[in-house]
């Protein structure tokens, strides 16, 4: 397919309006494998020589991450450019953003894991496409969701700490917002450090957090992990962390069960929370409730 460099995003009219969705989505997502947006966005008319335009007119930045480290080969993976992210604003005439180029080939030791959480991110964003879910909100860039917590320890002096989750979601339900902090853990982490965080998790729930900072009392923290044992590791450091105690408000899940292709997965019980059986899975989000239309 030629390049349309004349046109809004460098595409054909009639490809203008998946052109618009695809970017948009991106942009929320902030980053994404190739082969994942390919997935979500292709059957809406998408293309991989769409995708290469978009790459040679540096709408686009394609680079490569090592997901799994225990495969040698990398995956590619996308994100919108700066001059991309103006060039959808004028289309549209919403502001979104976008990074230079310097700050994508800059090397990244935490591109796997903003990676990750933009495959999340996408499997979600599917979802409200599809009309499965009633979204609110998801946000993808940690520095928005950043709070501070005083963690009290006894026979310990009170310790202010900033807790910083890798991305949010917020979805309708019948009994109002439901949301999730997510913790996109890619077992780069020692455990004992994670459990402190959970410790200032669960004192910052305690101490009415989720609505002081986010408006939210449906707000639980979900961990996202790479496999079955550092699940169980980090549900025992957590564990302990709550005293030993069960919790509802610490949920833990495989990220291989949440990603674009089993994006389903979110509407049933795929999770596990804090001091649950193996068998005792958690649903994570509401389906969103279809109204009736009234009889002629």
């Amino acid at each position: 397919m030629p390049l349309h460099a004349t046109t809004p995003l460098n595409v054909a009219p009639d490809e203008r309006a998946v052109a618009e969705y695809a970017l948009a989505v991106l942009a929320r997502c902030r980053y994404v494998t190739r082969s994942s947006f390919l997935a979500a966005m292709g059957p809406l008319g998408l293309r991989q020589d769409l995708i290469d335009g978009w790459l040679k007119a540096e709408v686009l930045y394609q680079g490569s991450v090592l997901l799994d480290p225990l495969k040698a080969e990398e995956t590619p993976y996308l994100a919108l450019t700066r001059s991309g992210a103006r060039a959808l604003a004028s289309a549209t005439g919403v502001h979104v953003e976008g990074r230079t180029l310097t700050q994508l080939k800059r090397r990244c030791q935490t591109r796997s894991h903003d990676v990750c959480t933009g495959e999340l991110a996408l499997s979600i964003l599917t979802l409200a496409k599809d009309g499965m879910i009633d979204l609110v909100g998801v946000e993808t860039d940690d520095r928005r969701l950043a709070f501070s917590t005083v963690i009290a320890e006894p026979d310990q002096a009170p310790e202010q700490m900033t807790l910083r989750p890798d991305g949010m979601v917020a979805v309708k339900s019948a009994m109002g917002t439901v949301a999730f902090l997510i913790e996109t853990d890619r077992g780069t982490i020692q455990p004992k450090t994670m459990q402190r965080r959970y410790r200032g998790y669960l004192a910052w729930a305690r101490d009415g957090g989720p609505f002081r900072d986010f408006s939210i009392k449906a707000l639980r923290v979900l961990t996202v992990v790479p496999t079955e044992a550092r699940k169980r590791a980090l549900m025992q450091a957590a564990l302990e962390a709550n005293r030993n105690n069960p919790s509802g408000f610490l949920l833990f899940a495989l990220q291989d069960h949440l990603t674009i292709d089993r994006a389903e997965w979110w509407l049933g019980p795929v999770a596990y929370a804090l001091g649950t059986t193996p068998e005792g899975r958690v649903k994570l989000l509401p389906e969103r409730e279809w109204i009736r239309p009234a009889p002629d």
